[in-house]
């Protein structure tokens, strides 16, 4: 048949807009300036995330909507809690949990509001950990699908 991928009709659901684009990508060259794939998080994905607010020290968490290597977009649960951070502001203190791991980390605020991104700074053995987790997503999703 030729068939290289199955794709649902329905692509309001952000992990399967994330295989399309996937897919899109082996045969078309799509002009995105992000350094690696974005991810969403799937119930076989065990990301977790929070940061000391920079000037008050509230303790901020929230939802990891997409995560890739170098960055991740997050929803905070209390947004007026980060109404005043600015891109570029720097998260001295922030955590990203990565499978059973939880690693201390410099961030940078990317894009403000009711969806914030931030970019890893800092150790590249950091790096290297997140992007090895995202390398197994394969798989953990086998793994998570077989015990069903």
């Amino acid at each position: 048949l030729g068939v290289n991928a199955v794709i649902k009709e329905d692509l309001s659901d952000r992990a399967e807009m994330d295989r399309f684009q996937q897919v899109l990508k082996r045969y078309v060259d799509i002009d995105d300036s992000r350094a690696a794939d974005r991810h969403t998080p799937r119930s076989w994905d065990r990301f977790g995330f929070a940061f000391s607010h920079p000037s008050t020290y509230t303790p901020i968490t929230g939802t990891i909507e997409t995560i890739s290597s170098t960055g991740l977009s997050f929803i905070p649960e209390s947004p007026a809690l980060v109404a005043d951070l600015e891109i570029n502001d720097m998260l001295e203190d922030a955590s990203l949990r990565v499978g059973d791991e939880i690693l201390s980390m410099r961030c940078r605020v990317v894009r403000s509001g009711p969806v914030m991104a931030f970019s890893f700074e800092g150790e590249e053995s950091v790096i290297e950990k997140i992007d090895d987790y995202l390398n197994s997503r394969a798989d953990r999703e086998m793994k998570a699908l077989l015990k069903q």
